[in-house]
């Protein structure tokens, strides 16, 4: 799952889809402790929040290692902001705030982006992934 997610993120242009588009970070940019996440979103809300995890990996994408090598640097729940019906179709405003100590990032570093908050981010919740260089 790990290189498929990096061919939609790398080749992709566009940090949206149906349920989510994303304001900053743009993908590829360089950003700095704490990553400050702004958006919409739409029918991806659990109790008005949803997962975005900060992921590292140790190998870059060629590597056969590359897979495996991934790890959850920082996890977080996306909140809403402005008071939004998250139960609606309606676009709601949120944002994320994920810090990472500087000892664990990646070679190659992720913000990936799944539907619903109750912790448990799996396949068949994902949204998006793109990557991000960490200062």
């Amino acid at each position: 799952a790990g290189n498929l997610v990096y061919e939609f993120s790398v080749y992709g242009k566009k940090t949206q889809s149906e349920f989510l588009e994303i304001f900053y970070p743009l993908r590829n940019q360089e950003v700095s402790n704490p990553i400050i996440i702004t958006g919409k979103a739409r029918n991806v809300f659990h109790e008005g929040q949803f997962d975005v995890r900060l992921m590292g990996y140790d190998y870059p994408a060629d590597d056969p290692k590359y897979a495996g090598s991934s790890r959850v640097i920082s996890s977080v729940n996306a909140k809403i902001i402005d008071g939004c019906d998250w139960v609606s179709d309606e676009w709601c405003d949120f944002e994320a705030v994920i810090n990472y100590p500087s000892s664990s990032t990646g070679i190659e570093n992720f913000l990936y982006f799944y539907s619903g908050g109750d912790g448990a981010p799996s396949s068949s919740n994902f949204l998006m992934a793109f990557p991000v260089k960490l200062k």
